[in-house]
């Protein structure tokens, strides 16, 4: 019974945030219409393993974004204090308000945690591969 509160708390939560995709970015193709996009100020950029953290600010709240380390080519890099279009989609179905009991995930072989300071989950953008915005 218990697992049955859990799935519908889930489902749910992952509904609660509509600017927040739930979907795969692989099954997008093609440039994002900037609608789509919201801007965020980029506080902080660093690493480990095999991916980039990303820390992007809106509203005071600060949203870990997840990035594979690839090589992109020419592209517009990502910097500190730069101001970019990102479109986020959740790795854990949660909402700003309430996040289930995950304190991290493991991303391109690596293990990231969420942060003391950000938004409790982690994000991935459509448009960033590496630390190149597209």
């Amino acid at each position: 019974m218990k697992k049955w509160y859990t799935i519908i708390a889930l489902a749910i939560l992952s509904c609660c945030h509509p600017k927040i995709q739930h979907q795969n970015p692989e099954k997008t193709t093609g440039k994002i219409p900037d609608f789509y996009l919201e801007r965020y100020k980029v506080v902080r950029i660093d690493s480990i393993g095999t991916v980039y953290l990303i820390y992007a600010q809106k509203d005071n709240l600060v949203y870990k974004i997840v990035s594979a380390k690839v090589e992109s080519g020419d592209c517009k890099n990502i910097k500190v204090n730069g101001e970019y279009g990102f479109h986020l989609f959740t790795r854990f179905f949660s909402s700003r308000k309430t996040a289930p009991n995950i304190t991290g995930v493991e991303v391109n072989g690596t293990t990231v945690h969420v942060e003391d300071g950000c938004v409790d989950d982690l994000f991935n953008s459509i448009n960033v591969k590496g630390l190149c915005i597209q």
